[in-house]
């Protein structure tokens, strides 16, 4: 994004009408600033998983959808979502941001647990932070379950956010976690 910057512009980069009596001209709307306009507003759009509409099917609201989903995604662009492996020590929480603690303090989300096997079902959702802790040099994380116990403990190596899981006795496994609601405390 960028200020207007055409022909027209004021010396702090904003639009006039201009004056005609005083021989100043009005901004031009250059196409650099809609295009700017344009682009900044369908990516916000398309990040979501939205297809922009065209001119005959346009509904005037896409914009308005795309940000009541990214809040209600916690800021993401999509939760993140990955498979959870069964009876697994130190296996990364792929797509989760870096825990670096040069540049963040903590990080707080919402999570959500299902898994399964054809004789037992174990689900569990809470909320984990992670927080940095400078004088001893190590990241604290703080799994806090609503309820639920999916045998599964957050850990943190090497600045990765990690997970472990039990033995989930039964035939044809399945693990899902789910990440969204993100928010991060920068330094």
């Amino acid at each position: 994004m960028h200020r207007i910057d055409s022909d027209g512009a004021t010396v702090d980069n904003k639009f006039t009408e201009g004056n005609a009596a005083l021989s100043i001209p009005a901004t031009v709307v250059s196409a650099a600033i809609a295009n700017a306009w344009q682009e900044e507003i369908a990516t916000v759009i398309e990040n979501v998983g939205e297809t922009l509409l065209t001119s005959s099917t346009d509904t005037f609201d896409q914009l308005d959808i795309a940000v009541k989903k990214l809040i209600q995604q916690g800021g993401l662009a999509a939760p993140i979502s990955q498979a959870l492996a069964n009876d697994t020590t130190d296996a990364d929480v792929t797509n989760f941001p870096a825990l670096n603690p040069v540049t963040v303090k903590s990080i707080e989300c919402f999570f959500t647990i299902e898994r399964s096997t054809d004789s037992n079902n174990v689900v569990e959702s809470g909320r984990l932070y992670c927080t940095y802790n400078s004088i001893a040099s190590v990241w604290v994380v703080d799994q806090r379950s609503s309820h639920g116990d999916s045998g599964t403990v957050f850990t943190e190596s090497g600045n990765v956010l990690k997970y472990n899981t039990d033995d989930l006795a039964g035939g044809t496994y399945v693990g899902e976690l789910k990440i969204t609601d993100i928010k991060t405390i920068l330094v």
